[in-house]
C-alpha cells in the first residue's frame, strides 16, 4: 500500500513500479497496476487474521477446495463472456482480427484486439455510471468509449462475475496456504497466478498470454491437497499442460503481427516465475541442486536481460530529460 501511494505522489515511482511489474502482469495503465498492489495487500491481509486466528475458530469450510474451485469457475465464466463480447464487437464494427482499433473521446482513449482485449472496461464504466458518475475515473482508461458497442447485459454480468471472482479470492487464499503448509513460495505463486487471472477479466481477456499459464498454476493449487498430491497431479497432467500451452503460443503467433517472437516475448516471462516456484518448492525434493541452480540462472538471466532492455528503451526513454529542441508527438 506504501508503494501504490508513492505512485499517486510521485511520476519517477510510477514509472519505476510499471517497470517491475509490466513483464509479469502487463499491467499496462497504472490503474491495473494500483488494482493488483490492492489485491495483493487484501489477500496478505486475510491470510494474516487467517494465521491469527486459533484452529478451533475457523470456519469450517477453510480446509476445503470448493472457494477454489469457485474461483476457476467464476474465471472461465468471466473470460468467456468476455470473449463473447469482443468477438461480437469486432463483427458489429466489421474489423479484422489483427487490427488495433482505439476509440477517442476527447483525451481519453483505449483499445481493442484479439488477443489483448479492454471490452471487460465496460464492466467499470458501467458501475461508475450507475454509482452517478460519468462512466470515466480521471486518466484511468475504465473502457467508457467502448460502452456503445458492449450490451448493457453484458457488461452487467461482466462486473458481478469479476466482482465475485475477486471475493473467491480472497476467501480460496487460506484454504489454499493452510494446505500447503504456509509455504511462502506456494502462497506467492497462489497471489501471481490468482491476479493474473483477475486482472485479465477486465484488462486483457481471455487470449492474452497471461492467462493460460497462470490458470493452470491456479488450478493446480486449488485442486491439490498438499505437497505430495500437488507433485503427482503435476507429473499427470504435464503433457496435457505443455500441448496446450503450445496451440496457445501458436495460435497467438498466427494471429500476431510480431509471429512466434512476440508470442516468446509474452509467455515466457509468465511462465519463468511459475516454473521456478514449482521447480524450487514442489519438486525441490526430485531435483538435483545442480540442475535447480541452472533453471535459476537461465530463468533469472532471461528476465534480467528483458528488466535490462526494458530499462534503456522503456522507462530510460521516460525518465531521461528531453533536450530543449525535442517535441513530443500523440499519434
Amino acid at each position: 500500500m506504501v508503494l501504490a501511494v508513492a505512485m499517486r505522489a510521485s511520476d519517477v515511482v510510477r514509472i519505476i513500479a510499471k517497470w517491475l511489474f509490466d513483464p509479469l502482469f502487463q499491467s499496462t495503465s497504472d490503474g491495473g497496476l494500483l488494482f493488483l498492489l490492492g489485491g495483493v495487500a487484501a489477500i496478505s491481509s486475510v491470510l494474516a487474521l487467517t494465521a491469527a486466528r486459533a484452529p478451533d475458530g475457523l470456519p469450517p469450510w477453510i480446509d476445503r477446495p470448493d472457494p477454489g474451485f469457485a474461483l476457476l469457475s467464476l474465471v472461465a465464466f468471466g473470460h468467456g463472456l468476455g470473449l463473447l463480447a469482443l468477438l461480437e464487437y469486432q463483427e458489429t464494427l466489421d474489423l479484422p482480427w489483427q487490427l488495433n482499433a482505439w476509440h477517442w473521446s476527447g483525451p481519453l482513449n483505449t483499445f481493442n484486439t484479439l488477443l489483448h482485449s479492454h471490452v471487460g472496461k465496460t464492466a467499470l464504466s458501467t458501475v461508475l455510471q450507475a454509482l452517478g458518475g460519468s462512466g470515466s475515473s480521471g486518466p484511468y482508461d475504465t473502457g467508457s468509449m467502448l460502452v456503445a458497442h458492449v450490451a448493457a447485459a453484458e457488461r452487467w454480468t461482466l462486473a458481478a462475475l469479476f466482482t465475485v471472482a475477486c471475493l473467491a479470492a480472497l476467501a480460496a487464499a487460506p484454504s489454499i496456504a493452510r494446505r500447503h503448509a504456509w509455504h511462502p513460495v506456494a502462497i506467492a505463486l497462489y497471489v501471481y497466478a490468482a491476479m493474473n487471472c483477475l486482472k485479465t477479466i477486465i484488462d486483457g481477456g481471455m487470449l492474452t498470454c497471461q492467462l493460460l499459464p497462470s490458470l493452470l498454476m491456479l488450478a493446480l493449487l486449488a485442486a491439490a491437497t498438499d505437497g505430495n498430491h500437488l507433485v503427482a497431479l503435476a507429473r499427470r497432467y504435464f503433457p496435457a499442460a505443455v500441448l496446450a500451452l503450445i496451440a496457445c503460443a501458436g495460435g497467438w503467433a498466427m494471429v500476431s503481427d510480431e509471429g512466434w517472437g512476440g508470442a516468446a516475448t509474452g509467455f515466457i516471462p509468465v511462465l519463468i516465475p511459475l516454473a521456478l516456484g514449482l521447480l524450487c518448492w514442489a519438486f525441490r525434493a526430485q531435483t538435483r541442486t545442480g540442475l535447480r541452480r541452472l533453471a535459476l540462472a537461465i530463468g533469472i538471466g532471461w528476465l534480467a536481460l528483458g528488466y535490462l532492455q526494458e530499462a534503456v528503451l522503456g522507462i530510460g526513454m521516460l525518465l531521461r530529460p528531453l533536450p530543449p529542441q525535442a517535441r513530443v508527438v500523440v499519434i
